[in-house]
C-alpha cells in the first residue's frame, strides 16, 4: 500500500473523531507485557521522536512504526459528539489457532454489517469491517455533529438487536454516554496495523474504498432515547446531594440491564447474595473492585454503581460515591476485561459455577 497524502486524509476522515488525544498500544520490553499509553499525541507518543501531531501519529501508524487507537468523542459548540459506532467481535481464547478465530469472526461479522446496513438503513459507503489481529469489528461513521446521547441511543438498540437477532453480547463503542474534558473515555484500535498481542495484521475488509466514504450516517427519529435515572444524561440538570445517596430513586430495570451483562458472581454482589464485607484479607475488596470495573466498562452511571452496592452490610453511599470517584481516575480497560478474571475470583473463593460464562 502506497502512503499518500489523500490516502492519510481518508483515512482520517473515517477512523478519527478526537483530534488531539489518541491511544498507543505497545509491548513492554522488561516483561513483553501488552499496554495501552494515553492522552495528548505528544504524551501518548513521549517515546516516538518527532511526533506531535495527528498526521504525524498516523503516518507512523500506518507504517506500522507505531498501533494506534483514537477517542470517538470530540466537543462541538460545548456539546459532546461521537464521531463512530464500533462493535467489536473478539475472541479471546488463546487457545484457538488464529485462522479458527478469523474465520468466526469474520464470518460473523459479515452478517452483523449485512443486518446493520438493512434494518438501520446505514448506507455502505458509511460502514465497514475489520479484522483486529483477534477477531473483527464492524464499523458506522456518523455524520458530523451526532450527539454522544444519540450514538448512545444506538448503541443501546443495537445491543437489544445483536441478543434478539444472533444471541451474543458484544463490546459497541461508545462505552460512555457522558464525558468531560478530562476524561479520554475508550479508544478504539485502528486498522491498518500490527495488534501487538499476537503480531497480526489488522486490515479492512472487503476492499472498502474509503476515498468513496459517505459523510456519515444520521441516526434516525425512530430509534429510542435510552430513559436513564433523572440527572445522569448528560444534558440533564446535575443531582443533588440527597438524591445521589438514594438508591430507590434508581429504577430497578436500569440496574437489571447491567447486571445481564457481568459475571454471576458480581451479579451476586449486587443482589446481596453474596457478601464482601469482613472477607478475608482483602478478597472482598478486590470483589468490589471487579464489579466497579465491570459495571463502569459496560457505562453505567455513578448511581447505578452506588445501587449495585446498597445490599452489602457495610453500605456507605457517600464513601462508595468518593471510592467511585477515586477509581474512575486510575481506571483501565483491562481491569474489567482480564483474561484471569475467572481465575482470580475463583481463587477468592467467590466463583459461583465451573463454566459460568457459557450459561
Amino acid at each position: 500500500m502506497t502512503l499518500s497524502t489523500e490516502f492519510l486524509a481518508d483515512f482520517k476522515r473515517f477512523f478519527v473523531g478526537n483530534m488531539s488525544k489518541i491511544g498507543k498500544q505497545y509491548k513492554k520490553r522488561s516483561t513483553g507485557e501488552v499496554k495501552w499509553a494515553s492522552g495528548l499525541i505528544k504524551d501518548a507518543c513521549k517515546y516516538d521522536n518527532g511526533i506531535t501531531t495527528i498526521d504525524q501519529a498516523l503516518t507512523a501508524h500506518l507504517s506500522k512504526r507505531i498501533t494506534m487507537g483514537s477517542y470517538p468523542y470530540y466537543q462541538l459548540n460545548d456539546i459532546w459528539c461521537c464521531y463512530y459506532s464500533r462493535t467489536d467481535i473478539d475472541n479471546h481464547d488463546f487457545s484457538k489457532p488464529i485462522e479458527e478465530i478469523k474465520k468466526s469472526t469474520i464470518d460473523l461479522s459479515k452478517r452483523i454489517l449485512e443486518d446493520y446496513r438493512e434494518y438501520y438503513k446505514i448506507e455502505p459507503n458509511n460502514s465497514l469491517r475489520c479484522f483486529t489481529g483477534m477477531g473483527a469489528d464492524v464499523w458506522t461513521k456518523f455524520k458530523k455533529g451526532t450527539p454522544l446521547s444519540r450514538a448512545w441511543d444506538l448503541k443501546i438498540d443495537m445491543e437489544k438487536r445483536l441478543k434478539e437477532k444472533f444471541n451474543i453480547i458484544v463490546e459497541i463503542f461508545p462505552k460512555q454516554n457522558t464525558n468531560t474534558i478530562g476524561d479520554f473515555g475508550n479508544c478504539c484500535k485502528l486498522p491498518l496495523s500490527i495488534n501487538r498481542k499476537n503480531g497480526q495484521f489488522c486490515e479492512i475488509l472487503d476492499n472498502f474504498d474509503l476515498s468513496k466514504q459517505g459523510l456519515g450516517y444520521e441516526i434516525p427519529e425512530w430509534i429510542p432515547k435510552f430513559i436513564e435515572p433523572s440527572g445522569t444524561h448528560p444534558h440533564a440538570p446535575a443531582l443533588t446531594r440527597t438524591e445521589v445517596f438514594q438508591p430507590t430513586e434508581i429504577k430497578d430495570e436500569c440496574l437489571e440491564f447491567f447486571l445481564k451483562q457481568i459475571l454471576p458472581c458480581l451479579r451476586a454482589i449486587a443482589e446481596g447474595k453474596s457478601i464482601t464485607h469482613n472477607c478475608e484479607g482483602d478478597n472482598g475488596h478486590q470483589m468490589n473492585m471487579k464489579l466497579f470495573a465491570a459495571l463502569y466498562y459496560l457505562g453505567a452511571s455513578d448511581d447505578i454503581i452506588i445501587k449495585a452496592f446498597s445490599r452489602q452490610p457495610d453500605h456507605n453511599p457517600e464513601k462508595c460515591l468518593k471510592i467511585i470517584q477515586k477509581l474512575k481516575k486510575s481506571f483501565k480497560p483491562k481491569y474489567a476485561t482480564s483474561v484471569n478474571l475467572c481465575k482470580n475470583i475463583k481463587e477468592r473463593g467467590f466463583c459461583l459455577y465451573d463454566n459460568c460464562r457459557k450459561n
